[in-house]
This record gives structure tokens, sequence and C-alpha cells, in this order.
């Protein structure tokens, strides 16, 4: 009988699943983030502001601004 090292087996499809449900959900807090930064700027809340609400980072928050004027 051939003995199994568990701790070096490849990933398995669960795992690879798990992953991309848990960079999903990054991904998507992510965009709703982006989604209120975006409605408070139309509200015209300065850019430090929407970063410290959103907790993005103001430069993120320079570049939503600078989409919405073009």
């Amino acid at each position: 009988m051939m003995y199994l090292d568990r701790n070096n087996l490849p990933p398995t499809f669960g795992h690879w699943m798990r992953v991309e449900r848990e960079e999903g959900k990054g991904e998507g807090e992510f965009q709703t983030k982006k989604r209120l930064a975006l409605k408070l700027l139309q509200e015209q809340f300065s850019e430090d502001y929407v970063a410290q609400l959103t907790e993005l980072s103001l430069e993120e928050v320079k570049k939503l601004r600078e989409s919405t004027m073009n």
C-alpha cells in the first residue's frame, strides 16, 4: 500500500472554488465601496471624507471624481 503525504497533495477543485469565492467577495466589496463613493461625490462630499467613509484610498477617490467629470 502506498503512503500519501497529505501535506504535499495538489490543490483540489474544492480548494480552488473556495479561493475563487473569497476573491469574488473581495471584488464585490470593492465595487460596492466604489458605488457608494460615487454617490457621495455626486452629493459634493469632499474627497478626503469619501475616502475615510468608504475606506478607499484617496487616489482611488480622485480617479472616481475624474471619471465622473468626463
